[in-house]
């Protein structure tokens, strides 16, 4: 039966079926491809914003100027970092002293390392002139945070003695070193406080070469007394974005710095 209705069928209608067929797979890609084209015309792709994590600024905290001796001076300028991963390699600032009327007296261009979450003592060498310098304009340069490295640097400061020879003043300290790795470097700054915590004098010295479980001492001088000093607060300071500052086998690696 099947094949008496084929037979039925004319020629013309089996012609007009193949054609339909064939016409069918040119057409379904043609359709496809009108479709894609209008969807891609009113789609719009999300924006990817990529946002590095906020970083707070160093804050300056406080600055003075001390008179040692007539016509002799120096000072200082207190840095807080809050950032408690984040340090600087290299932080550059300028400080100018100047006199009531704005002149400039010296001008001190230099650079410094600022650890995590540490406040950060920059001590100025004394100058003399025959003007009185009355406030310090100190300026950042550009702060470019890194990731502090990975590594514990362990010191102890030890017997702290203040002294007033007629000479002046000295203060005397020990630092131990409990790490276990040489280290080549190590900056000492101290403020000296008066009995209301008011900041009577600073300065800082650097210790080279200090050997795993050594004790060095050291010492500080002023040319003048310094009246009403009660205490000296020392802290200790090692760069630990210089890999050159800690003396190990080459083999051993403890740093594993990233950089922002």
């Amino acid at each position: 039966m099947a094949q008496e209705k084929t037979q039925a069928v004319g020629t013309k209608v089996w012609y007009a079926l193949g054609i339909t067929i064939v016409a069918m797979v040119p057409a379904y890609y043609l359709l496809k491809f009108g479709f894609i084209s209008i969807m891609m015309q009113t789609h719009r792709e999300p924006q990817v914003i990529y946002s590095d994590e906020d970083k707070q600024p160093l804050e300056v905290l406080e600055s003075k100027i001390f008179t040692l001796a007539p016509n002799t001076y120096a000072g200082y300028v207190k840095i807080r970092n809050i950032e408690y991963e984040w340090g600087v390699r290299r932080q550059e600032y300028t400080a100018e002293f100047k006199t009531v009327g704005g002149t400039v007296l010296t001008r001190v261009d230099g650079s410094t390392f600022i650890l995590p979450s540490s406040d950060k003592i920059i001590v100025f060498s004394r100058f003399t002139h025959e003007q009185t310098p009355q406030e310090i304009v100190f300026r950042l340069g550009e702060t470019k945070f890194s990731h502090a490295p990975e590594i514990n640097v362990d010191l102890d400061i030890q017997r702290t003695e203040i002294t007033h020879p007629a000479s002046g003043t000295i203060v005397y300290a020990g630092v131990k070193n409990n790490s276990p790795y040489t280290l080549k470097r190590v900056d000492l700054p101290v403020i000296l406080y008066g009995n209301n915590n008011q900041v009577l004098g600073v300065g800082s010295t650097i210790i080279n070469d200090l050997v795993s479980n050594e004790t060095r001492t050291f010492q500080y001088s002023w040319p003048s007394r310094l009246q009403g000093v009660v205490r000296a607060e020392i802290s200790y300071e090692v760069n630990v974005f210089d890999r050159e500052i800690f003396g190990l086998p080459p083999e051993s690696s403890p740093i594993d710095g990233r950089d922002e």
